[in-house]
């Protein structure tokens, strides 16, 4: 990667530079093996992430649709913020 791109990747070009290829080369492979690392973290961060349908439709068949495809919560359009703001704030589990 280094020889493909000599002047881009700070860490790489910082390090090859300062103090050497092989230095270099090593600060490389550990910053791809704590990137691999992380993929499974972040992976399992997924699921907790909310997802709030918003709908032109307001009617509790509706909502109960939006719940039943898995939706954390409902807002209708037209977004009024304080409704939106305590979704949030039930959504999230904490004050915004």
């Amino acid at each position: 990667m280094m020889n493909r791109f000599p002047s881009s990747g700070g860490p790489f070009i910082f390090t090859s530079k300062s103090f050497g290829y092989d230095h270099g080369f090593v600060c490389a492979w550990f910053l791809g093996l704590a990137y691999i690392s992380l993929i499974p973290q972040n992976a399992t961060a997924l699921a907790k992430i909310p997802v709030i349908a918003m709908t032109a439709n307001a009617f509790e068949e509706d909502v109960r649709k939006a719940r039943e495809a898995g939706m954390d919560a409902h807002v209708p359009k037209p977004i009024e913020i304080p409704n939106l703001m305590r979704t949030l704030e039930e959504v999230i589990g904490h004050g915004l």
